[in-house]
């Protein structure tokens, strides 16, 4: 109980402190007009935990808002059969969006939890980089670099790659478990100098994210996994970071 407590607690002052860094030296990001938005999540729920706000403020703005799920989510419990899980998990998907307006999404295979085998040369790469060539997105976001799950630090990588060359596009980061997972080590190499919020007038997004974090089965187990509570009530805050990526990253 007490180690809990603790990390909870760390988890707390270092989400504080990134969110003190974001709005002291962070400068508002603007809400594009009519442009081509691309947000790639690794799991059904990413997009809504990372910038769901955005999403919502940016369809209202008319901008055309697409997403890309590289997977099914198949692995966030292992008390649910696998197909069971994918059904669920995309119906959730789908519900979650359609909420914030965005109904433009496309579904991957990447194996989730297992992003380490996928490179630039698989079948489910080659797919992402044909989506992100159809879709001309002006803008993409992704999760951060530094986002302390592997298959979203191996998705950021990936996606970096894929889009290297592509310099007229507006590329940020957004943030899920760098809230309350990254080590302190890693806070150093954060670039202030990148660091930009948006900040809408209401929360948008709650609704979007109840239906990831409270759907369940018959049997209560909850399809998106047992994640940390904190790590819920500090995705479902109103404000959301961002960090621009330069074109040599």
């Amino acid at each position: 109980m007490y180690t809990k407590l603790r990390n909870e607690l760390i988890g707390q002052i270092k989400a504080d402190y990134i969110t003190f860094l974001g709005f002291l030296f962070g400068k508002r990001i603007n809400i594009p007009f009519n442009k081509n938005i691309l947000i790639i999540a690794p799991h059904p729920d990413d997009e809504i935990f990372g910038c769901g706000n955005f999403i919502y403020d940016s369809i209202k703005n008319n901008n055309r808002v697409s997403i890309v799920f590289l997977s099914k989510g198949e692995k966030s419990t292992s008390q649910i059969d696998e197909d069971e899980l994918i059904d669920n998990r995309r119906k959730m998907a789908i519900e979650a969006n359609r909420i914030l307006g965005c109904t433009d999404l496309t579904f991957l295979a990447f194996p989730d939890s297992k992003f380490y085998l996928i490179n630039e040369e698989n079948l489910e790469a080659k797919k992402l980089s044909n989506i992100i060539d159809d879709k001309k997105p002006d803008y993409i976001f992704y999760p951060h670099i530094l986002d302390y799950s592997p298959d979203h630090r191996r998705a950021s990588a990936l996606i970096s790659k894929i889009i290297s060359k592509n310099a007229d596009i507006k590329k940020y980061y957004y943030c899920v478990w760098l809230w309350n997972s990254l080590p302190y080590k890693d806070l150093k190499r954060m670039s202030i100098s990148n660091i930009y919020y948006y900040s809408p007038k209401l929360n948008y997004k709650k609704k979007s994210h109840d239906i990831y974090t409270k759907t369940h089965s018959s049997d209560g187990v909850y399809y998106s996994g047992n994640c940390p509570k904190l790590l819920y009530r500090l995705t479902k805050r109103k404000r959301e970071l961002f960090f621009l990526i330069n074109t040599s990253n």
